[in-house]
């Protein structure tokens, strides 16, 4: 019988690569934990060691399950992109575990926000270090997002909007696959108003940049937005994280008579790509109606825009409309998607 085999990789980071070393590692650990032949994989900081010193702790239910691996796409991206962040070569060692006695349950795939994530704007970006790009490899497209403009107005022109609003977007942009949704990147942005609503905001923030790494000519993804008035703060935190869970999500059509929730990649499969502007939805997330369960923060509304990006380079204007109640701030959200080869 295979008995599991443990790799430990020491990683010294660069002052400079911090951040982006983390982002790395938070992709990687996803997409690890996923495979059927890792029971642990994790990030471990040595107590009292070096703050710049981390090591990379990978468990396989055996020798085929490493093999396997070390020759999927994420690993070599990985082994390619972290090189930029590190001031020294990765120091690999490899054991093979004598008692399954002392094994730990196999880990589940975390749902939690990772320590070292932060409220703001980030992507990742697996671009190698320079001068390791294969000869010949081809170029992966560069999605980035950028806010146009955002519309405050009311749902009815009978209802005047009360106060001034703290508006923040959500946003997060997956790759959809049949049956799958992967987290390109995601983003939280804090608007200032110069004024009361109804008004609009002319924006140049970047929502999304990302580069995409797949050998499809034809890729497909999904842009969701959420819109919220910031109160106390606590919802905002917890829409950011949900969106890093998609397949905990469930989106549905709020004008529906009977709600039927699917997953982000059934819905995108049902939407089709050629619509401009997106689809206005509600989200449930493990049984729970977010617009419904959020308190401290006003929910205005959510949008999921679905598109393809192709061997050219393409450029278009997308709007979310969010907020469809008679009673609640109504919002227009503009945006340009750039996908770049």
């Amino acid at each position: 019988m295979s008995m599991p085999v443990v790799k430990d990789t020491v990683l010294t980071v660069s002052e400079s690569g911090g951040e982006g070393f983390r982002l790395l590692v938070r992709l990687y650990l996803q997409r690890t934990r996923r495979e059927p032949g890792v029971l642990r994989c994790e990030l471990w900081q040595r107590t009292g060691g070096p703050p710049a010193e981390y090591v990379l702790h990978e468990t396989f239910r055996s020798e085929e399950a490493r093999a396997a691996h070390v020759v999927t796409v994420h690993h070599r991206q990985f082994a390619e992109a972290v090189m930029a962040s590190l001031v020294a070569p990765p120091l690999v060692a490899h054991f093979s575990v004598l008692s399954r006695e002392v094994m730990p349950p196999p880990l589940p795939a975390s749902h939690a926000r990772p320590a070292w994530e932060r409220s703001g704007r980030f992507s990742i970006d697996w671009s190698p270090a320079k001068g390791r790009t294969q000869p010949g490899s081809p170029e992966h497209p560069r999605l980035r997002v950028l806010l146009q403009r955002l519309e405050l107005g009311a749902a009815t022109e009978t209802r005047p909007l009360a106060g001034r609003a703290d508006p923040c977007l959500v946003s997060a942009a997956y790759l959809l696959g049949r049956e799958t949704a992967e987290v390109l990147g995601r983003s939280l942005i804090r608007l200032d108003l110069a004024a009361d609503a109804p008004c609009v905001i002319e924006s140049q923030e970047v929502l999304i940049d990302a580069r995409l790494f797949s050998e499809k000519p034809e890729l497909t993804i999904g842009l969701l937005v959420i819109g919220l008035e910031e109160n106390g703060g606590r919802d905002v935190r917890r829409a950011y994280q949900c969106l890093e869970v998609p397949e905990a999500l469930r989106v549905w059509a709020p004008t529906a008579s009977m709600p039927d929730p699917v997953t982000l990649a059934e819905f995108a499969e049902s939407r089709g790509s050629a619509a401009l502007n997106a689809q206005p939805v509600e989200l449930l997330l493990s049984d729970q109606q977010l617009s419904q369960a959020f308190e401290d923060d006003a929910w205005v509304g959510a949008a999921l825009h679905v598109f393809t990006i192709s061997s050219e380079s393409s450029e278009a204007i997308a709007r979310f409309h969010l907020g469809t109640k008679p009673d609640a701030n109504d919002w227009v959200v503009s945006a340009l998607t750039q996908a770049r080869r």
